[in-house]
């Protein structure tokens, strides 16, 4: 019975001081594991290799003082170890092996400077082959591995599959980084820790970053639905690849700026649009952000369309992420668009309408940047109509006649159309309109008047779109009393004539009949498309008082029947309306004191449809339907 007490009492005592020697171990471990890792994560700074050193010294150290033990047990009380061989046998059989990762580390020497991207580099840029890669690097004599097919193969299914693969990231931005030194002059280059060669793995490499670099990244963040910029840099796995990601952002940003094949830079612009909140958040330099703006507003503005559309979608992305560089990229932007309205052609004009529009939109963003930049630059078209009145010299003319002019005005009627909702950009109106209609008045010829009938359309617009009365249909009927249409032509073409993108016609031009007919239909266009707009509003009876006059005099002095026979048209739609307007009124009975009904009142006219409206919307899908037949393509593709 003393015997067997005697026993458990050896066992309990061999048990206890077995476990606090494993506990003395693994807390040794873990808490060198812990440093290294707080070390990594919060400054960046280099991996101490002597802390490590002697951490794993005195665990092997504690080990072999626990085998020590147990054979002197073995020789000391043998009775009592035969006893533990036979009832925990687990207790003698103690392995002293570790896992250890037997990959290379390199270090990467292109930024000694930055202390981050040598820690990170430390721990990342292990064995380029792990598991399933092949066995062997292949390395060119100064030590740089070689980028190989089946090693781009092997990164696409690290980064393919589910694993958070830091290591495969930090590897496939670097080979990133070396494929960019083909495109560099030589003088340039620097030393890379790998090497590519040949076009195809170059095209391997691009293709590897485009298709897969991106999903790989969010799944390595373990970011779940829309990823904005607040949780990457909430992000502890983003702090730690945010150095690499630098880099290969400075790289993408370069690369653009050197390719001139339009199919690779649609690509690397779809590319980098995935990567603009990582590119915004790693906070790059201003100048490499004014490097980049240059580009795409270069690309905005020169490319085929296609790029155009994905620039402005990378401008407008970058915009929304940083919003500092709204300003400068609108001013950049303005400058661009009036430097390519220079000219105007059927070729030209579908990109300009594009850069109008689009630069409009990104004016929506910030209703303060708008105001401001709005008032400089009408301001700005006011100086130069104010010489052309006073100085009244040719030059001083020219400098307002001109499409740099025109599209600028197009631009901020576009502007304040879709920014009805911004108060503050209410106030441009009035100034605006009011140098529209002095553009118009300034020089009243003939050979004008295509320059006269767009500006036309701009008033026509703003009063439709925002519901501000602006006389136009004074300014479209003082055509009638000015020109001669019963003059007899010196040249008869059979040809029409186009005006759309002409300013100006040359003396020969306004001896042809071709112009009387191309300025009839303009007249007709414009008064319709006007009262169109204005044929819902209960004043509209009254407001046609005067052109039921104007129209009737000159049908009754025109000598051509094609002329009066349109003009009578026009008349006798004008009076439909206004018969259906003046019953539908006194049906109403609304007094002119009450504002809110007769608003109300006018609301529900606009959405019942009156008539003139109704054969306007007829009139202008005849219209693009002869325009498609006439450029050789399908009216079926037209909406009516």
């Amino acid at each position: 019975m003393l015997f067997c007490l005697y026993l458990i009492l050896r066992y309990i005592e061999s048990r206890w001081n077995f476990e606090v020697r494993k506990m003395v171990v693994s807390e040794d471990v873990n808490m060198s594991t812990c440093s290294d890792n707080e070390s990594e994560m919060e400054t960046g700074s280099e991996v101490d290799d002597n802390a490590g050193e002697a951490s794993e010294n005195e665990g092997e150290q504690t080990l072999s003082n626990h085998k020590k033990s147990l054979k002197k047990l073995e020789q000391t009380d043998p009775e009592f170890y035969k006893f533990l061989e036979e009832h925990d046998k687990n207790l003698l059989v103690f392995s002293d092996e570790d896992e250890k990762d037997d990959d290379e580390e390199d270090v990467d020497d292109e930024d000694a400077d930055a202390k981050n991207d040598k820690t990170q580099d430390v721990d990342s840029e292990e064995s380029d082959f792990e598991d399933d890669a092949p066995k062997k690097k292949i390395k060119d004599g100064k030590g740089r591995t070689i980028v190989t097919q089946s090693l781009i193969e092997h990164w696409q299914q690290k980064l393919r599959s589910n694993d958070k693969c830091y290591r495969t990231l930090v590897r496939v931005m670097n080979a990133f980084q070396a494929a960019l030194q083909r495109v560099k002059p030589e003088d340039s280059r620097s030393n890379m820790r790998y090497r590519v060669d040949g076009g195809a793995v170059f095209n391997g490499v691009i293709q590897l970053c485009v298709v897969d670099l991106q999903p790989a990244l969010v799944r390595f963040m373990g970011i779940k639905g829309r990823l904005t910029q607040n949780m990457l840099e909430h992000n502890k796995k983003f702090l730690k690849i945010r150095n690499p990601i630098k880099k290969y952002a400075l790289g993408l940003i370069e690369l653009i700026g050197a390719v001139s094949s339009e199919n690779i830079v649609c690509v690397l612009l779809k590319h980098l649009h995935q990567l603009l909140v990582f590119v915004v958040s790693v906070h790059l330099k201003t100048m490499i952000f004014k490097k980049l703006l240059r580009r795409l507003v270069s690309l905005w503005s020169t490319s085929s369309e296609t790029i155009r559309v994905i620039a402005f979608v990378c401008l407008l992305r970058l915009a929304q992420l940083m919003h500092p560089l709204l300003e400068g990229m609108l001013k950049r932007m303005y400058i661009s668009y009036v430097a390519n309205c220079k000219f105007m052609s059927p070729t030209t004009m579908g990109s300009i309408q594009f850069m109008r529009k689009s630069l409009a939109e990104l004016f929506g963003l910030d209703e303060t940047i708008a105001y401001h930049h709005g008032f400089l630059y009408i301001r700005q078209l006011a100086i130069h109509l104010r010489n052309a009145v006073t100085v009244n010299s040719k030059e001083s003319i020219q400098a307002v006649y001109n499409w740099q002019y025109v599209s600028s005005l197009n631009l901020w009627v576009d502007l304040l159309v879709s920014a009805q909702d911004k108060e503050k950009l209410h106030s441009l109106q009035y100034p605006l309109i009011q140098i529209i209609i002095g553009c118009i008045k300034l020089v009243p010829a003939a050979k004008y008047y295509p320059l006269r009938f767009k500006l036309i359309r701009m008033l026509t617009k703003l009063s439709t779109e925002t519901g501000v009365f602006i006389p136009v249909l004074p300014l479209i009927l003082e055509v009638l009393n000015n020109y001669d249409f019963n003059k007899r032509n010196k040249v008869v073409s059979m040809k029409p004539m186009t005006l759309t993108c002409v300013l100006t016609v040359s003396k020969q031009q306004l001896a042809e009949n071709a112009f009387k007919d191309a300025i009839m239909d303009l007249i007709y266009s414009c008064t319709l498309e006007y009262l169109s707009g204005e044929s819902y509003r209960q004043s509209f009876p009254d407001l046609v008082v005067f052109a039921n006059l104007q129209i009737k005099k000159f049908t009754k002095s025109c000598t051509n029947s094609h002329y009066v026979r349109k003009l009578k048209q026009l008349l006798e739609k004008i009076n439909e309306n206004s018969k259906f307007i003046d019953t539908e009124r006194r049906k109403a009975a609304i007094p002119l004191n009450e504002e809110k009904k007769i608003r109300a009142w006018e609301l529900n006219m606009r959405q019942r449809g009156t008539p003139l409206g109704k054969f306007f919307a007829s009139y202008s899908a005849k219209s693009r339907r002869d325009a498609l037949i006439k450029d050789g393509q399908k009216p079926m593709t037209i909406k009516v």
